[in-house]
């Protein structure tokens, strides 16, 4: 099955440039050969990474999840798979 883009009316790279800019403490890392961004958040004593898909990227940037419901895995049902 073919994954939609949750935001088709946005670029991609713009998805990025907001991720960072929400996510200021972060680190965002784009693999451009398999479309994989890679988000590091802080935690107490180290910090969290997550390996999201670029439909979830995207979703992330223009929703209102938080770094904490990333971090809990809190999605909602139309979270990209």
């Amino acid at each position: 099955m073919d994954v939609q883009d949750p935001y088709p009316g946005r670029l991609f790279l713009d998805a990025l440039q907001t991720l960072r800019e929400r996510f200021p403490e972060g680190d965002i890392d784009y693999h451009p050969v398999g479309g994989d961004v890679f988000i590091s958040l802080p935690v107490k004593g180290g910090s969290f990474r997550a390996a999201l898909s670029w439909q979830q990227a995207k979703y992330l940037a223009y929703s209102q999840l938080t770094g904490d419901d990333l971090k809990g895995e809190l999605f909602p049902t139309d979270w990209p798979m």
